[in-house]
């Protein structure tokens, strides 16, 4: 079972990936930074709280994408496909 704690953290973080993602500009600002920000924190609790490995996997993966260069509009919907299942992740830690 998850520390409440954690969850609470990381419901906030991805709250966050969510508004960052809504003003990700494909043609202009891609906020590549910020969101890079935010996955480095993501990454951090999971690791520190022993979050599942699926969860673990899934943060990675999304850090990956966005490391791997400038926000596109087929990279953009695939973190908007990530961001539900990764808040649905956090759920099922609960």
């Amino acid at each position: 079972m998850a520390d409440t704690s954690s969850c609470e953290r990381l419901r906030s973080l991805l709250e966050r990936v969510a508004l960052e993602l809504a003003f990700v500009d494909p043609e202009g600002d891609d906020r590549r930074r910020q969101l890079q920000d935010l996955l480095s924190e993501l990454t951090t609790i999971t690791q520190e709280s022993d979050a599942p490995p699926s969860l673990q996997t899934g943060i990675a993966a999304a850090a990956e994408w966005i490391a791997a260069g400038p926000i596109d509009q087929p990279q953009l919907d695939r973190l908007s496909c990530w961001e539900p299942w990764a808040a649905e992740a956090i759920t099922a830690w609960e």
